[in-house]
């Protein structure tokens, strides 16, 4: 049931069944079970403080609320509400979500429209509360005909889009922090798809300085280097640590960290769950 406490199950996950080289240490996985009584995840997303949580479920058409009791403890999470019905008008296939740091600004990708749109809560982080309206789209079918995956820095200033379609990751610039409607495109990736061929999910660390994606071809999380911040002519085409999800779930689609990077999240299609690991 939705509505219900997440019943959890805590389960060490031995590290030399699941990392291919070095990782960040031992790694323990926190699975939330029957988290997805609904089926069917993608992307999701976590507010800095750690107690909210939002799931994407493309073919529900649908984008779920949860609260968490104790911070980043995915087995503490409560359904709460979903997205208003606006969003699931725009979007026939949401796929991608990301919130800007007030929890003002919504923005939600799918492979519908191809399109990345903005949204304002009137009640912040509340999706139920988005208005009657989207505040701006950005259309990025030239690059990524599948777009699953949005991530903003953390000053709303880059957008990084990526799919399942072209596999690469772009970059877009906006002139005017979190509004979409001044974004232009920048640059791309021109080697990742040659690395997954169904790119699900990125992420990117704080710092701009590494680059996280996750697919469903080598069931793989990756982490990328670049030299410069947010600079992705600046990545390391050679991925710098790697781990193999296939012993847990081999349908990932989701992928998020905490704000230190201690704590790694990935939603799993196979299994109808979101895996919480321990980093270091």
């Amino acid at each position: 049931m939705m509505g219900a406490a997440l019943r959890a199950l805590v389960a060490t996950i031995h590290r030399d069944s699941v990392i291919d080289g070095d990782w960040f240490g031992n790694i323990d996985a926190a699975i939330a079970d029957g988290f997805y009584a609904v089926g069917g995840p993608g992307d999701c997303f976590l507010d800095s403080t750690g107690t909210r949580f939002y799931s994407v479920f493309p073919a529900l058409n649908r984008i779920n609320y949860y609260t968490l009791s104790t911070p980043w403890d995915i087995t503490t999470a409560v359904y709460q509400h979903r997205d208003g019905s606006l969003i699931g008008t725009s979007e026939s296939v949401p796929t991608g979500v990301f919130i800007s740091p007030d929890g003002e600004h919504f923005y939600l990708c799918g492979t519908g429209t191809d399109q990345v749109r903005e949204f304002a809560l009137e009640t912040p982080w509340t999706i139920n509360s988005v208005g009657t309206t989207q505040t701006a789209s950005l259309n990025v079918a030239s690059k990524e005909s599948n777009p699953s995956s949005i991530f903003f820095s953390p000053d709303g200033t880059h957008l990084f889009v990526s799919g399942y379609t072209q596999d690469e990751v772009h970059r877009y610039d906006l002139t005017d922090p979190w509004r979409i409607a001044t974004a232009s495109f920048v640059q791309s990736t021109n080697f990742i798809s040659a690395i997954e061929s169904l790119n699900r999910a990125i992420f990117i660390g704080n710092s701009g300085l590494k680059l996280y994606i996750v697919g469903s071809t080598t069931d793989k999380v990756y982490e990328f280097t670049m030299s410069y911040p947010w600079d992705l002519s600046s990545l390391n085409p050679t991925p710098s640590k790697t781990l193999n999800l296939s012993a847990i779930d081999n349908e990932p689609r989701g992928l998020f960290f905490n704000t230190d990077g201690s704590l790694m999240y990935v939603q799993g299609d196979q299994n109808d769950r979101i895996y919480q690991f321990v980093t270091e």
